[in-house]
């Protein structure tokens, strides 16, 4: 990305080809974002390759309603001073919509909005197992109602898959953190795991693409805290729960249909996993 938009660089040829033409400071924001969804959603790089990479999906975000602020840099000797988009309480929110882009001919498909979006939020969005369907999160601005929404890539047209509602919040995870809520078979099945607290805990679910519940893999008086892994060959899910105690995190794997239970850590404490692809080995700090 640069000045608002998007680039493809070949590698080979030293080619670069200009994907969007719009982007304007403070204005128009092609494939990155703004301060809104850099700070309530951890979201910088603001694109996703599909799998077989002839395809971006992307994010373009028009700030042009929101109003300007004006920053102050007191590390100089004289101060500067730097303006950009920020919403106070009660002031516009930033739009955003997702484009698809075929690399091939660079032309963009528009995503179809969510009528009921208003000043709400697109978080996050996914590649599913079917590469003509592009999986988009929606939120309301109060982050109470979140829905779920597949997309045909080929002519934007969305269906709504699922939808949760909470009378206090809704929480979109941590990037920044390496955490995510979703994840999507990479290919040949139509199915997809989610973190949620709408028991009172937060679990892991198992969905296929109707939005039906398949099965609930985690279930206890505890929290999921990450999913650290997901091994599709094996039907194996590696997660980090509060299980053993509310001060401790530990290491646990599962089988997708919730059997099969192990604790994988052993030393009391905190255990901050890092997994490798698919889960065969991890770091382990503690």
């Amino acid at each position: 990305v640069r000045n608002n938009n998007i680039f493809i660089k070949d590698l080979a040829s030293d080619e670069i080809k200009q994907i969007t033409h719009d982007g304007e400071y403070n204005h128009i924001i092609n494939g990155t974002t703004d301060w809104v969804y850099e700070e309530e959603f951890a979201l910088v790089q603001a694109w996703k390759w599909s799998h077989d990479s002839n395809k971006i999906a992307f994010w373009r975000i028009d700030e042009t309603n929101v109003p300007q602020y004006q920053m102050t840099d007191f590390s100089g000797q004289h101060p500067s001073y730097t303006t950009l988009r920020y919403p106070k309480v009660g002031d516009p929110n930033p739009q955003a919509k997702i484009g698809v882009v075929n690399i091939q001919d660079r032309q963009i498909e528009w995503m179809e909005e969510d009528e009921q979006k208003g000043e709400g939020y697109i978080p996050r969005i996914y590649w599913t197992a079917d590469d003509s369907k592009l999986a988009t999160v929606h939120l309301n601005r109060a982050q109470t109602h979140l829905e779920l929404f597949f997309h045909n890539v080929n002519n934007g047209n969305a269906e709504l898959v699922m939808e949760e509602q909470s009378d206090a919040w809704i929480d979109v995870y941590d990037f920044f953190a390496g955490i995510d809520d979703l994840f999507f078979f990479p290919k040949d099945r139509n199915q997809f795991f989610r973190i949620s607290d709408r028991s009172g805990y937060t679990h892991i679910y198992h969905y296929n693409y109707d939005g039906e519940v398949i099965s609930q893999v985690t279930n206890g008086d505890w929290d999921v805290t990450k999913i650290n892994g997901v091994n599709y060959e094996d039907e194996t899910i590696y997660y980090t729960s509060t299980e053993v105690d509310p001060l401790e995190r530990h290491l646990y794997a599962i089988n997708f249909d919730g059997s099969g239970k192990q604790k994988l850590t052993e030393a009391p404490g905190q255990h901050n996993i890092d997994m490798g692809s698919e889960g065969y080995y991890y770091i382990d700090r503690y």
